[in-house]
């Protein structure tokens, strides 16, 4: 029996790729036509990125308690190295490629773009 809500799965996927498109949508400078384009019509829905992060936080409440709720009892320190390994690891991956490639191909400051992404 599969105990996954794989709906849910699909929100919390959309959420996080809402919050992607917002940080995009943070990079343009406010004369940008995309970003003229993206506040005045219904696609402002696409990067509105404050709230897919409130749904992301709620459908991962949601999932994350639902062995509890069943009374399955919950293994804590496989739980722990799971989490560590699927998060942390890529993240220290990918912060460390970021830090190297600006190492060594960046020059200083990208002009075309506002200082959400230069004090970045």
């Amino acid at each position: 029996m599969n105990n996954r809500y794989e709906q849910l799965d699909s929100l919390r996927g959309l959420a996080a790729l809402f919050v992607v498109f917002h940080h995009l949508f943070l990079s343009f400078s406010s004369n940008h036509f995309l970003v003229t384009f993206l506040k005045l019509s219904p696609a402002r829905l696409l990067v509105q990125g404050h709230a897919a992060v409130i749904i992301f936080f709620l459908l991962s409440g949601f999932v994350l308690a639902l062995p509890i709720l069943r009374g399955n009892p919950i293994n804590y320190m496989h739980y722990i190295i799971k989490r560590f390994c699927r998060i942390y690891i890529p993240y220290a991956v990918a912060i460390s490629a970021t830090i190297l490639i600006s190492i060594y191909i960046s020059d200083g400051q990208l002009q075309q773009y506002t200082d959400f992404i230069n004090q970045s």
